[in-house]
């Protein structure tokens, strides 16, 4: 077998790689830098850079590999932007998207737990997909053609009947995000209408999601099914157009259906592809991804564009490496809670009239403690991990996290069974990760338990022997 990265073994390769991290290490950072209005260096703004570079060379390594390592390329894109080039800014210039600045020691420690959770996930990741135990594996869990459309079937007769007597009919996907709430507000408890929304979202997402990947993979349908197949999936496109729409919708729900339908779709080249879509979702995040929410309380748009640079230190959509901060500040004066927001993440689902005690959200509740009015506010994985549990926390949560990714990885790029569970979930969470690694993990994980219980509805158990016996993929 060719060394795994013959693909840059060419003066052509070479040069994308050495452009790829000039333009993600030094020229991008440095524009930004540039921009800033005060810039005060100092130990942490090294840290923040030092992590910024450490993804630079991560998304070259995607790139140089080439392979479809879809969740580590929006891993290492979030590490980039999140927790690289926004806290980068905001240290150098002293200027966060919410008031009340961190103390110094407070911020170096922050940058430690990113660095920390880097370095056990890429512990875990190796030990995932180095992994030769799943080789002996017999049973993989297949997309079954005929459970996918009874089961999207049920889903479009069910969806018909929760738009019209719940949501009033279809023109209420015509409203603003606000204006949905306000109406159903009026008729609903807060708790019905999320069960419901995600219910609705989750059970047409999967329908379409997994109808795609089997029509993706057309040969292993007869013409029959295939037809069947492809008129359900019709009328399944039709429901999620209307209620994934980028009006009526979270732009976290547009952006995964979005993501993963073009991740499905589009023919992957491994001397072009990784590198392609690195610089698209960097363009995307940056100077897309705040102006995806125009439409929250207004049809009226209003683009006032304040620079990227602006953006990153001062918009509230990159507040993860501050509510970090404010997490650790949390922790070092009140100690973890020892796993108890953890256990209200486990039941989400238990209403708050049955539990009165019940966790706030991790953003929530570290904005209430640092006095915010606004407190719907983002809480990443990092500070999930460290008010659960401190740095040892951090180190348990990231190296499972990297494990799972890393074995997820290694079962997609083998490509034995094109039409199975990964082959549905791995397109799905590549997208999903950008705003489940952005938390907090209360919200990320009410939409994320109904559509692992709705893939694993549409799959089934069926022994393969040695399924994974394939190619090494073990490199990064």
């Amino acid at each position: 077998m060719k060394d795994q990265y013959n693909i840059s073994d060419t003066p052509i390769g070479w040069l994308w790689d050495i452009g790829l991290i000039f333009t993600l290490g030094l020229l991008f950072p440095f524009y930004i830098i540039s921009q800033l209005p005060t810039i005060e260096w100092s130990l942490e703004a090294v840290l923040a850079y030092s992590i910024l570079f450490y993804g630079t060379i991560r998304l070259t390594m995607l790139g140089a590999y080439g392979k479809e390592k879809l969740l580590s390329l929006t891993f290492w894109i979030f590490v980039y932007v999140w927790l690289g080039i926004v806290p980068l800014g905001q240290v150098l210039s002293n200027i966060t998207p919410w008031s009340a600045i961190n103390p110094a020691g407070i911020i170096t420690l922050s940058l430690l737990v990113v660095v920390i959770g880097l370095v056990f996930f890429d512990i875990g990741y190796k030990l995932g997909i180095s992994n030769k135990g799943l080789a002996k594996q017999r049973i993989i869990l297949f997309l079954d053609t005929r459970r996918m459309v009874l089961f999207s079937v049920l889903t479009i007769v069910v969806s018909l009947i929760i738009i019209t007597r719940f949501y009033g009919g279809f023109s209420t996907f015509l409203m603003t995000r606000t204006e949905i709430s306000m109406l159903l507000a009026n008729k609903y408890s807060k708790t019905q209408i999320l069960l419901i929304g995600h219910f609705l979202v989750a059970s047409i997402y999967v329908a379409y999601i997994a109808g795609l990947v089997k029509l993706n993979n057309a040969q292993s349908l007869g013409n029959n099914l295939k037809a069947i197949t492809i008129i359900i999936f019709f009328l399944i496109t039709i429901l999620i157009c209307i209620c994934s729409n980028p009006v009526a919708s979270a732009r976290y729900q547009v952006g995964f259906v979005g993501l993963s339908t073009m991740f499905v779709i589009f023919k992957w080249n491994d001397r072009q592809s990784m590198k392609l879509w690195i610089m698209s979702l960097l363009i995307l995040l940056l100077v897309i991804f705040p102006y995806a929410d125009l439409f929250r309380s207004t049809k009226d748009i209003n683009i006032d564009y304040q620079g990227v640079a602006n953006e990153l230190t001062k918009n509230g959509d990159y507040d993860a490496f501050k509510q970090l901060a404010n997490t650790v500040e949390y922790v070092e004066n009140e100690g973890s809670t020892k796993g108890n927001q953890a256990l209200g993440v486990l039941f989400f689902f238990v209403p708050r009239t049955v539990w009165g005690d019940k966790p706030l959200g991790t953003g929530e509740f570290v904005a209430e403690y640092m006095g915010y009015d606004y407190t719907n506010l983002s809480a990443p994985l990092w500070a999930e991990a460290y008010i659960n549990g401190g740095l040892i926390g951090v180190i348990l949560a990231f190296i499972c996290y990297g494990f799972i990714i890393g074995l997820l990885e290694k079962v997609y790029l083998e490509k034995k069974t094109k039409s199975s569970f990964v082959t549905v979930f791995v397109p799905f969470f590549a997208g999903y990760q950008l705003f489940f690694l952005r938390g907090d993990i209360m919200s990320t994980f009410a939409y994320l338990v109904p559509i692992l219980g709705f893939m694993l509805i549409v799959t089934k158990c069926k022994s393969y022997q040695n399924i994974l016996g394939g190619e090494n993929v073990g490199k990064i």
